[in-house]
């Protein structure tokens, strides 16, 4: 038996190691997150603060994913939650020949609306506002004004989740405001 401590340990589990080798159960110390230690020996339990009995589950590396249509979503919420609940842990964008980064908001914003048939109303504002941060400096302010009422939750998520503050929403007429400052 093995006393090192780790801060988890997954016990039981059928082992994939991403090689293409056979898959075995084995036991699996993490510390500072990374793998320590793969083995069939037993291993302590005594002092590791996070204990996963994995027996009949599977254990697998992360997964790639090679073709996503992330190319927007990645803007609006980087986390890409969903994707992480399945296992996926590296996403590639730009599939289907067409990405973000190398156009305007305005092409970017057609392009995708296109092919992937997300509404322009959605997809523009976010794109403006992004592609306008970028070159800011901080304490700037950038005033984006949107047609769609879905924006007053994604605003709130862009400006969380990119380290921005948003200052402001307001609804004028058929229009939603949202005032940016650069952090």
């Amino acid at each position: 038996m093995t006393t090192q401590t780790y801060d988890t340990v997954i016990i039981g589990g059928r082992y994939f190691d991403g090689t293409g080798a056979a898959s075995s159960v084995q036991n699996i110390g993490i510390k500072n997150g990374s793998i320590a230690r793969v083995t069939t020996d037993t291993l302590s339990l005594e002092g590791n603060p996070r204990i996963i009995d994995a027996a009949g589950k599977w254990v697998t590396p992360g997964f790639l994913d090679t073709h996503t249509h992330y190319d927007a979503e990645v803007l609006v919420t980087p986390s890409l939650s969903e994707s992480v609940r399945h296992g996926v842990t590296t996403v590639l964008v730009g599939s289907c020949s067409l990405s973000m980064i190398c156009s305007d908001a305005e092409d970017a914003s057609d392009i995708f609306t296109r092919v992937e048939t997300v509404p322009r109303e959605k997809v523009l504002p976010i794109l403006k506002a992004k592609k306008a941060l970028t070159p800011m400096q901080t304490g700037q302010l950038l005033k984006v004004v949107s047609t769609d009422k879905g924006s007053l939750r994604d605003f709130a998520a862009f400006a969380k989740q990119t380290g921005n503050e948003l200052l402001s929403q307001e609804t004028v007429g058929d229009e939603f405001v949202h005032v940016l400052k650069r952090r």
